[in-house]
Order: structure tokens, then sequence, then C-alpha cells
């Protein structure tokens, strides 16, 4: 997801609701450590096979095979943890209680992007 910070005090944090789905090309384990297209996403940069799908395939694809579980449902609880990263990153620098900060981080903004690795049922911020 692409994050958008606007503000700390009071806490603005927007999240473009379209992604970028990349996969690595071998399966996932925790051997052969050196081998890239086991444990990286990005091949565009490489002479490799780009493997990625379009998030309203992807959407598709998982409603249809997980019933009863829609996608809206599990964004919400992705940007329910984005805000909860954000909530925590800042939770001292507001309001002066960090001494110094409240005037250099009223006036910062930040737009990153977040990658979200899915392991089972768990999702993991990186």
């Amino acid at each position: 997801y692409i994050v958008l910070l606007s503000s700390v005090e009071p806490l603005k944090v927007y999240a473009y609701n379209r992604f970028w789905l990349r996969f690595a090309n071998i399966p996932f384990s925790l051997d052969k450590l050196d081998l890239y297209e086991k444990h990286f996403t990005v091949m565009n940069y490489t002479d490799t096979d780009l493997k990625q799908m379009f998030c309203h395939d992807f959407i598709q694809m998982f409603e249809s095979q997980n019933p009863g579980y829609p996608w809206s449902q599990v964004e919400a609880d992705i940007f329910k943890m984005l805000r909860g990263v954000f909530d925590g990153a800042t939770a001292q620098l507001g309001g002066g209680r960090v001494r110094g900060t409240r005037s250099l981080f009223l006036k910062c903004w930040s737009l990153t992007g977040c990658q979200i690795v899915r392991e089972s049922c768990v999702f993991i911020i990186l």
C-alpha cells in the first residue's frame, strides 16, 4: 500500500486502496538464503520473470477462494494495523512529549510504500 502521513498532531494517515502484488518466483523457506528469486519479490530490476497481479484480480480470486470472508474485512484489518503502526511510531512525538520535537514533527509529512507479507493468516508489515 502507498501510505501518506499528513499530520502528526492530530495524527492523519491515509492509505491508497490500490496495491501491487508481487510474488517470489520460488516458494519461500529458510534455506538457500543467497537465492534471490526465493527471498525477494522485486524482479523488475533483474533478468528474471516478474510475477505480479492486479489488485482487482487478486480481490476477485481471494473472495472466490474464501467465501464468507470479504476482502473489505481483510483490508479494514490491514488499515487498522497500519494505523496502529503510526500510532506507536508517533506516540511520543506530538504534544512536546519529546523535548524540542513538537514544532519539527508538526510540519512533517511522508509518502511511503508499505510492504505487507502474508504468512499463513498473519500479515506482517515491513
